[in-house]
């Protein structure tokens, strides 16, 4: 077997699963990470002969993604702002839309990161934007909180093999009486759960194997976690400081509705580059 043949493969068992370009991605993914090499490489030499272990592997790969495992959980990573994150089943995948939202933050405070910004981010899961905050702002103090325990363990690994100094804590947004309460912040930032129950019908077979709790919320209450993070975020962001959500496109105008309602002054919708309304930011001033 050859990287040739291998592509050929794929395209046979797993084509109807994915796109195109989907499925050309996580092959390259797959033949990097089996034959440590580069995607150049395997251009330049589709006739490279495989060993005997490397096809194994490979054949036990395109059975998990049969069974529609994601691939980033079968190979342990994830891409995010060019950086290599671990991911597991306990967080979720970070998401292109995910690295929207960084990327709209980074444009608003560009000209600020040389400052002692103080950035939150909750629900962190993997780690991803508030690692990538802490990149794109390397004087800011970063601060990220998870709920889920083993969650927060694979963040923390991902600070550490980023080389990222950013501080995690076991938390509760739910809770009124918690320590963050007595904190103040320059940026707070969420990617919530946001998906209700109902809708899952329309999820691709992939999100079966990612954490429940991070993706859904009650049918009869969709907004909870804007609500409770918007409650905090009025008495605990800066004068100058802003809010800024992931969100649900269904529910966009609803959420910025909500907020306006319970006292922010500037509550502005931002799309993604699909042009869906996926982004809000909020803030107590004009």
């Amino acid at each position: 077997m050859n990287v040739r043949t291998v592509k050929q493969l794929f395209k046979e068992n797993l084509g109807v699963f994915y796109t195109p370009n989907e499925l050309s991605q996580i092959t390259y993914w797959v033949l990097e990470e089996c034959l440590q090499t580069d995607r150049i490489d395997l251009m330049l030499n589709p006739l490279q002969n495989l060993t005997d272990k490397q096809q194994k592997k490979i054949e036990k790969i395109m059975s998990q993604l049969a069974k529609h495992q994601p691939i980033q959980y079968i190979l342990g990573k994830a891409e995010f702002m060019d950086l290599e994150l671990r991911v597991n089943k306990s967080v979720l995948i970070p998401r292109p839309e995910t690295e929207d939202l960084v990327h709209w933050i980074t444009e608003i405070y560009w000209q600020q990161a040389q400052n002692p910004l103080r950035i939150l981010d909750i629900g962190t899961g993997s780690g991803c934007i508030a690692l990538a905050l802490k990149n794109a702002f390397p004087q800011a103090e970063v601060w990220a909180s998870d709920i889920d325990e083993k969650a927060l363990t694979v963040a923390e690994k991902n600070a550490q093999k980023n080389k990222l100094s950013v501080s995690f804590v076991q938390n509760d947004i739910t809770q009124k009486e918690n320590w963050l309460r007595d904190q103040t912040w320059d940026i707070m930032v969420s990617n919530p759960p946001y998906i209700p129950y109902a809708e899952q019908f329309l999820m691709s077979a992939n999100t079966a194997f990612e954490p429940e709790k991070a993706l859904f919320v009650p049918d009869a209450d969709p907004l909870l976690f804007y609500r409770t993070i918007a409650e905090f975020a009025l008495k605990n962001l800066s004068p100058e400081g802003k809010l800024f959500f992931e969100l649900n496109e269904n529910y966009a105008q609803t959420t910025q509705a909500l907020l306006q309602k319970m006292g922010f002054r500037e509550v502005v919708l931002h799309k993604d580059l699909q042009e869906k309304y996926r982004m809000l930011v909020a803030s107590l001033h004009q």
